[in-house]
């Protein structure tokens, strides 16, 4: 029974983080008007998935600014893309 609760937990504690990392994304990115919701998670979960394996901010700022430029054709704000890969790696660390 515990260990059914522990991963239904888990699984919460993963969606919760998504929403986290995604809203973040919202915030700060400069994203197009047409982008699906499918293309912001696939995003976050990278990210989260390179947080998880040791990535710091700086290479998650410097992924952020190469993804915001190149996918989107957006001008890049590094203080803005530090402010993101901080709080973002600050979430992820922190869940």
């Amino acid at each position: 029974m515990k260990g059914r609760f522990a991963k239904k937990r888990g699984r919460c504690r993963q969606q919760v983080l998504d929403e986290v990392v995604i809203g973040f994304f919202w915030i700060y990115l400069d994203l197009p008007s047409d982008i699906t919701r499918v293309e912001i998670e696939a995003l976050a979960r990278r990210l989260i998935g390179r947080i998880r394996m040791g990535a710091n901010e700086a290479a998650i700022a410097i992924a952020l600014g190469i993804h915001q430029r190149s996918e989107y054709g957006r001008p890049v704000d590094a203080d803005v893309m530090r402010k993101l890969a901080q709080r973002t790696v600050a979430a992820v660390k922190g869940c």
